[in-house]
């Protein structure tokens, strides 16, 4: 009867799909992760001023793990928290909490910095921490506005992150 129902529904066709698929985007994904230019040197500032640096992120632990590697970025972060692992991921304040919690901060001396208007940025000063909009693409204004009037700091590069930290 299970063997006449996958038939009926292909589903055995459905299978041989999703691992074409696997084949094709594994390499793909590898070849083309990369890292923005702006990234490093934040990373070396915070590390010279001994500031813990976290990473939150609604990919799974392994997607994670394997961007860190072909970045360079592997070993970076005193925590790296995901979806996955957390049981739910952002915008949930939760999600901001328990990330905090790991790296030993609270909320408000957290600064979190994300380049999704909404499930970053709104959602951390929410969640109360200090927020910023990394605002890659320039002509997102309008996202732009409602960042600032709620009191979210707007950067187009993590470069102005440091002064940033000051402030903070």
């Amino acid at each position: 009867m299970l063997a006449e129902l996958l038939d009926s529904f292909s589903l055995a066709a459905v299978d041989e799909v999703n691992a074409r698929f696997e084949q094709a985007y594994g390499p793909a994904f590898c070849a083309n992760v990369r890292l923005f230019d702006d990234v490093l040197p934040l990373v070396e500032a915070a590390r010279t001023g001994g500031i813990p640096m976290g990473l939150l992120t609604n990919s799974s632990s392994h997607s994670t793990q394997q961007k860190l590697e072909l970045t360079g970025l592997a070993g970076v972060f005193a925590v790296v928290a995901t979806r996955d692992t957390l049981g739910f991921g952002k915008p949930d304040a939760r999600a901001f909490h328990h990330a905090c919690r790991l790296l030993g901060s609270a909320p408000p001396q957290t600064l979190y910095i994300g380049d999704h208007i909404t499930i970053d940025a709104l959602a951390a000063r929410q969640a109360g921490l200090g927020a910023v909009w990394l605002q890659r693409d320039p002509e997102d204004s309008q996202s732009a506005a409602r960042a600032r009037a709620c009191g979210i700091a707007v950067i187009s590069s993590l470069g102005q992150v440091p002064a940033l930290l000051a402030d903070h």
